[in-house]
């Protein structure tokens, strides 16, 4: 993939679902450059960040959901803007190594996910049984608009995700990914996609967390596909 470019991948989502679920073609963007980030689609990007993930810790603690509206659309505008800021960070930190996958339908941005190339690290690689250092795909912040879920937008940026990694991991190409053990939905998608739990990683952080005694975030799962290189 030369430097900067786009690729535009057709995936039909209607497969085996009803025309009132799904009546349109969702297609998969590749970037691979924060040039391919225009002020448009930063600006859908960063709401897709704010829907999919942010959630008002402080109506949380008050055990209610009557949350200042004004200050939590605040809140979520911030958080939304600055995992686009992290999201952007990854592809200046490195460089065309890491890929973000976004789906469009109708030209709005309904669903995302990234791809880092990169070394496996000491505990990824004995979970996954890999060579240590050797190049495995990361997924993260895979993310699909509420309005447009339960359409098959994530297994389609998966499975283009997976179409990009066979082209540029050594065979057998490895992916990986986290999700927290309490995303049982999420969890199934995975299973679905061919993704195994490594139970032999551990969540380094959550454990020290714990017995600090914070509760913190949920305990995450390393889960983890081979994937078959085109005959």
């Amino acid at each position: 993939m030369q430097a900067h470019s786009r690729r535009r991948l057709a995936c039909d989502c209607g497969r085996k679902r009803t025309a009132a679920q799904l009546a349109h073609r969702v297609n998969i963007t590749i970037i691979d450059s924060v040039k391919g980030f225009n002020w448009d689609t930063s600006v859908q990007v960063a709401s897709l960040l704010s829907a999919a993930f942010y959630d008002d810790d402080d109506a949380w603690r008050r055990g209610t959901a009557r949350a200042d509206e004004q200050r939590a659309t605040r809140g979520a505008a911030v958080f939304g803007w600055s995992s686009l800021f992290a999201l952007l960070l990854q592809h200046l930190s490195y460089g065309n190594r890491h890929l973000t996958l976004l789906a469009f339908a109708d030209e709005q941005v309904v669903g995302c996910c990234g791809l880092t190339f990169e070394a496996a690290p000491a505990d990824v690689a004995a979970a996954t049984g890999t060579a240590e250092g050797s190049l495995y795909g990361l997924l993260t912040g895979i993310a699909v608009a509420p309005a447009h879920r339960r359409r098959g937008i994530a297994s389609e940026l998966l499975e283009a995700a997976a179409r990009a990694a066979v082209g540029r991991l050594p065979p057998p190409a490895l992916l990986a990914l986290l999700v927290a053990r309490t995303n049982t939905a999420a969890i199934r998608l995975y299973v679905r996609q061919g993704y195994e739990e490594q139970s032999a990683w551990v969540d380094t952080r959550w454990q020290e967390e714990a017995e600090r005694g914070k509760v913190g975030k949920p305990r995450r799962l390393l889960m983890a596909k081979r994937l078959q290189q085109p005959q």
